[in-house]
């Protein structure tokens, strides 16, 4: 009996541990699968929205950004219509300005020179009428006359070396007292611009527009002197000088700049692009035109022809294009992302 209690007990324990461990086993895919499930519940939480893309071409390849009134209230879009507008043609020239400080001592020395010559003129003119009266010796009035005349070899002479460094047209102003004083204080800035070899001009421009490579947005009106009084072995072209008369001492004498000579003739017609209207872009500008009350088309700003206000256009706008001139990065960006996205 006793052998038969114990053959008895051991099936039961095997399948009591059999039970026991199913009941592990299935615990344990259980909570694998609910782990499991959790995690991808998980991962697609953390997983980006994808914002829908606001860029799309058109059948020319255009790019097209399409904002909503709410979005372009939100990023605070604004837009201005382009007026029509008239640029005369123009020459581009390589511009310096001009060291004055060996100028500015020989316009002291020809103001002082024909001070001493209308004194000494004076006083010929004086002594002459004495002379004829009798009033006056022989000598003294050779004296005059010698005194007259040395003070006018000696403006002779200084006009002359003015002539030689600078022209003549700068020696013969009448403003030179006042000139000096500004070009001393750098109020005012002579500007030589130098044209590439074998470009002529038939006349010299009387008027020039220049500006730093970088920095268009700081445009500088100049008035023609005359022509220079020598060449440039770096450019061997007809040279200009020029004087800006107002440089909010923004002018230091050395800087580099580019001059856009205004040329006789008719004038073209096209717009002024705003500045605050142009974004620039892989070395380029651009600007975004409305073309709809949700459409925004990117346009090529050809950046040659720089204005006060911001660049004339002969191609590509018209007048009564509304273009973006507040909110132009947020469009800008908005290109940035798509290009990303293809990318990827």
């Amino acid at each position: 009996m006793r052998i038969l209690e114990l053959n008895v007990k051991a099936p039961l324990k095997t399948i009591l541990g059999l039970l026991v461990a199913g009941g592990v086993i299935a615990g344990l895919i259980f909570a694998f699968r609910e782990m499991s499930e959790e995690r991808a519940h998980e991962q697609e939480r953390e997983k980006p929205v994808a914002a829908p893309t606001r860029v799309s071409r058109s059948p020319q390849g255009e790019i097209i950004l399409t904002f909503d009134a709410e979005t372009q209230k939100r990023v605070g879009l604004a837009v201005a219509p382009l007026s029509a507008a008239e640029h005369r043609a123009s020459r581009r020239g390589f511009a310096r300005v001009q060291e004055t400080m060996s100028l500015t001592p020989l316009l002291n020395e020809l103001t002082l020179a024909r001070t001493n010559l209308a004194s000494s003129e004076k006083e010929l003119g004086r002594a002459k009428v004495l002379a004829a009266q009798l009033n006056l010796s022989e000598k003294a009035l050779l004296a005059a006359e010698n005194a007259a005349g040395r003070d006018r070899l000696a403006v002779q002479a200084t006009e002359d070396k003015l002539a030689l460094a600078f022209g003549r047209e700068l020696a013969n102003r009448a403003d030179l007292p006042h000139l000096s004083r500004s070009l001393a204080s750098l109020e005012a800035a002579l500007v030589r611009v130098d044209l590439s070899a074998g470009e002529t001009l038939p006349a010299p421009p009387n008027k020039a527009r220049l500006f730093a490579p970088a920095n268009e947005a700081a445009l500088f009106e100049a008035e023609l002197i005359g022509p220079a009084t020598s060449i440039e072995p770096e450019f061997q072209g007809q040279a200009f000088v020029y004087l800006v008369s107002k440089t909010n001492r923004r002018l230091a004498p050395g800087a580099n700049l580019t001059a856009l000579l205004e040329l006789s003739g008719n004038s073209s017609p096209g717009v002024v692009v705003p500045r605050a209207a142009v974004v620039r872009s892989d070395g380029r500008g651009w600007a975004f035109v409305q073309t709809g009350d949700d459409t925004f088309m990117r346009r090529e700003v050809l950046l040659t022809r720089p204005t006060s206000d911001g660049w004339f256009v002969a191609e590509g706008f018209n007048p009564g294009d509304k273009v973006v001139v507040t909110g132009t990065q947020v469009l800008l960006s908005e290109v940035g992302k798509a290009a990303i996205r293809m990318m990827e």
